[in-house]
């Protein structure tokens, strides 16, 4: 595949050979986050089925059309602390984990304050 251009194959294979991996499984499941558009780094699909770290797809960003959206629609308030920020002081959070099954979709998207967004985190 021409998006896996720089991948660091040798050291995919250093650490997982030898492993008893199933090629079908893992090809399998590559090429359904292929074609996943919320995939935003095809690069670190290979990682990911090898290590299940999810960072290395990139797959937590809202776009800022959606993040406008949500913000209009909470009226500038943050859901847990209940005050009124700028849109600039706010950060697009999945309501249920990307970790958890949640999408990278309007309906799983709130604004949170910066600081309760980092309070939250996976949680």
């Amino acid at each position: 595949r021409s998006s896996m251009r720089g991948v660091e194959w040798g050291d995919l294979y250093n650490v997982h050979k030898g492993k008893g991996l199933n090629a079908k499984t893992l090809e399998d499941e590559i090429a359904k986050l292929v074609l996943n558009s919320e995939v935003g780094n095809k690069k670190g699909i290979y990682a990911y089925v090898l290590t299940g770290d999810e960072r290395t797809l990139n797959l937590r960003a809202f776009d800022e059309s959606t993040k406008a959206q949500k913000y209009e629609e909470q009226q500038g308030i943050c859901p847990m602390c209940r005050k009124h920020f700028d849109l600039e002081d706010m950060e697009a959070d999945h309501i249920t984990p990307w970790s958890s099954g949640g999408r990278t979709i309007i309906e799983n998207c709130q604004m949170l304050c910066k600081d309760d967004n980092r309070r939250k985190s996976n949680r």
